[in-house]
């Protein structure tokens, strides 16, 4: 019994301590809130559990059981608000949501209290008490368990799209929940109904210090929650009033000792006067002192920049979208630096050679509304206009200084100068700004990091200035790679929308001059026969520029599709030679390929004949005379069959074959000149071939001719089953 109230004792001091320190932190946020009813339920919880197991009344017992059922819908319902929250300022959910939710919880909580959802306790032998469910518990069920299952599914989520130390903190949180509500389940829900066994519930109150042990480790290491504020300045009150207290009382007891004879109005007046002021003087000297040593405690002054830089390295490596770098960036520099609040303006180039804020990213702002810029606004120019990282206390020194100079000077521009330095440290000062970071790259402004002042009060020194540059960097860094990457996904995107809508009317084109050509509709006399030959093939040249443009956009964006199936590779390249030989026969080559009994390849054969015709149709175009051999061979051992093109053409030196498999890349020679391509069906047959699962290499001698090889994986039975 005793060792009961003992565990039931630190379960209620564990919830409600951390409870109220979390809500103390910022009593705005939702988060903060949330855990706190969180932490409430579960205090309420485990007193209405032991009640529920030492109650000797029948009825009573019953009553505290329905009552335990009413708390876990409070644990079910705040969990969930939690989880969609964190870590949020505010709750992004539907008012009309929020209140369906919060009537479904009030009716479920009054179903609990009534005989629906327990009708009875029917004792078992080994003296406990089993209750018996009733209808209303088919109703309850669902209700709590469908919340606390999406709620943790929804940790998860968040936990696999976090990074760095925002990762470890929803990690600890969700192990810390899961592992309580599994105990919960099991012991007070599970063991009871299923098997008849009530015995674990005694111990239930340590489950939720399980989830409180967790979550005060991941406050302690990871800053989750950072209560470290409100704990110092709970230390420091705490300590000022018992040290006052103690001082005072130890002077008026001795000062009373040594004036106890004699003992008057006056002298205990004085008495009281003289431990009074030494209460005071000693005041502030023991508040500095004691906000030193928690300091020392609870906020670390030391790290080291090569590791912080390391750890944010890491953790931008595979990042692209900006959103998301910002983001690591700043939690990093809030973490480290022990800040309040941090923003980010990510700037762009608008009208006459201004800048524009195009993004803004912030951490620890109750309100996003007050750090908007309007354009009028003197901060984005002046910080175009200053490179170097600037503290506001000492924007705000040179401004006292120009004071005196302004009352002797009539220059205009220092004037105005002067005016729009005080605009900005004036809005810093709004912003609660203690440091600005610009952010530059070649002499170019592409934004602008401003932090608060540190939560422990101590000033930025030199080392942190070293450390922001360095960071800044960083940011610089992650948001030249993401307006990169958006440049290319808006050309991909272009060159996409563009090449369909090209397509279309050339291809008309192109049927039109075909009719008029070979089926001879019409009167067209042999000049003018001539001209529309000539737009015929420059027609024919260009849909085949837009098709590999458009083959370059589905590759690049991933949208390209291959659907691999048996293919014969024998039919596949007499396909190809039947359809050029014409081509080869105008330039007098010959086209060599002898069949041979291979095995099946696995391929997709419309994208195989794109890479044969483009190919051959490459060896013909760079061979003047000779002729153009196809050959195939088995790699039984690797299990590949290797298809090779070889030519008796100009050929390549080494240092154009380097280049030969990127975009729009022509060799040129006085031997290419007058030779038609776009320079993309090399990088697009590569492309084709490694998403096939083979490879393409070549070969060459300059003047002796060209062998492009490559390989396609032979079929095999278990291949088939693959779509």
């Amino acid at each position: 019994m005793l060792l009961e109230l003992v565990i039931l004792g630190i379960a209620i001091i564990a919830n409600s301590t951390v409870g109220i320190l979390v809500f103390l932190r910022n009593t705005k946020s939702a988060t903060s809130k949330f855990f706190f009813l969180l932490s409430v339920a579960l205090t309420c919880w485990v007193t209405v559990t032991y009640l529920s197991v030492h109650t000797d009344n029948l009825s009573l017992r019953l009553f505290w059981t329905r009552a335990v059922m009413v708390t876990a819908i409070g644990q079910a319902l705040y969990f969930y608000l939690l989880a969609r929250s964190f870590p949020e300022i505010s709750l992004k959910m539907e008012t009309t949501k929020l209140r369906l939710l919060f009537a479904g919880g009030t009716l479920v909580s009054a179903i609990a209290l009534s005989p629906f959802l327990f009708t009875s306790l029917v004792r078992q032998a080994d003296g406990s008490y089993n209750p018996t469910p009733g209808p209303g518990f088919l109703l309850f069920l669902p209700y709590a368990l469908g919340l606390i299952g999406t709620g943790l599914w929804i940790l998860i989520r968040k936990m696999t799209h976090a990074h760095g130390i925002r990762k470890t903190q929803v990690n600890l949180l969700l192990t810390g929940l899961t592992l309580m509500f599994l105990l919960i389940i099991f012991f007070n829900l599970l063991f009871p109904l299923l098997f008849h066994y009530s015995k674990g519930i005694v111990i239930s109150p340590l489950f939720t210090v399980i989830f409180v042990g967790f979550t005060a480790y991941a406050i302690v290491t990871q800053h989750l929650f950072d209560i470290r504020l409100v704990i110092k300045r709970t230390v420091i009150f705490t300590s000022l009033v018992t040290l006052t207290f103690a001082i005072y009382t130890v002077i008026i007891l001795l000062l009373s000792r040594i004036f106890q004879q004699g003992n008057t109005s006056f002298q205990g007046f004085a008495i009281n006067l003289v431990a009074a002021l030494a209460v005071g003087f000693s005041f502030e000297p023991m508040q500095k002192w004691i906000s030193e040593r928690t300091d020392k405690w609870l906020f670390k002054k030391e790290y080291e920049q090569q590791v912080v830089i390391a750890e944010l390295s890491k953790n931008l490596n595979d990042v692209i979208a900006m959103d998301e770098a910002l983001e690591i960036v700043m939690q990093t520099i809030v973490r480290v630096l022990h800040l309040k609040h941090a923003v980010t303006y990510v700037f762009q180039r608008g009208e006459k050679n201004s800048f524009g804020v195009k993004q803004v990213k912030q951490v620890g702002y109750a309100s996003s509304s007050r750090l908007i810029l309007e354009d009028k606004d003197f901060t984005v120019p002046y910080f175009t206009d200053h490179p170097q990282t600037v503290l506001v206390r000492d924007l705000g020194g040179d401004l006292e200084r120009e004071e005196e100079l302004l009352k002797k000077s009539q220059d205009g521009e220092f004037v105005r100068a002067h005016a729009i330095k005080q605009a900005v440290v004036k809005k810093l000062e709004s912003l609660e700004g203690a440091v600005a970071v610009p952010l530059h790259l070649n002499g170019q402004p592409i934004g602008l990091i401003i932090l608060s002042e540190k939560l422990n009060g101590e000033a930025y020194h030199q080392g942190d200035l070293s450390l922001l540059e360095v960071v800044g960097g960083q940011a610089i860094s992650s948001i030249q790679k993401a307006k990169l990457y958006e440049g290319d996904q808006m050309k991909s995107e272009f060159v996409s929308i563009a090449s369909h809508e090209l397509l279309t009317p050339i291809s008309a084109i192109e049927g039109y001059l075909s009719m008029i050509l070979e089926e001879n509709i019409g009167q067209v006399d042999e000049k003018a026969r001539d001209y529309l030959g000539k737009v015929y093939t420059s027609a024919k040249r260009l849909s085949l520029l837009i098709k590999d443009l458009l083959s370059v956009s589905r590759i690049e964006s991933g949208k390209m599709k291959i659907e691999p199936q048996q293919l014969d590779m024998n039919k596949m390249i007499t396909d190809t030679t039947d359809q050029l030989r014409f081509m080869a026969a105008n330039k007098n080559l010959t086209l060599n390929f002898e069949a041979k009994t291979i095995p099946l390849v696995w391929a997709d054969p419309d994208r195989t004949m794109q890479i044969m015709v483009n190919l051959v149709s490459n060896s013909i175009k760079y061979t003047k005379e000779g002729s153009i051999t196809i050959s195939i061979d088995v790699e039984k051992r690797d299990g590949f069959l290797r298809t090779s093109i070889t030519d008796t053409g100009i050929g390549m030196s080494k240092a154009q074959m380097q280049h030969l498999f990127t975009q729009f890349y022509r060799v040129q020679s006085d031997e290419t000149t007058g030779i038609a391509g776009t320079g993309l069906g090399l990088y697009i047959c590569k492309s084709i071939i490694e998403k096939m699962g083979g490879n393409i290499d070549v070969k060459s001698v300059t003047g002796k001719g060209t062998t492009f090889s490559f390989t396609l994986p032979l079929f095999k039975v278990e291949t088939s089953t693959l779509t």
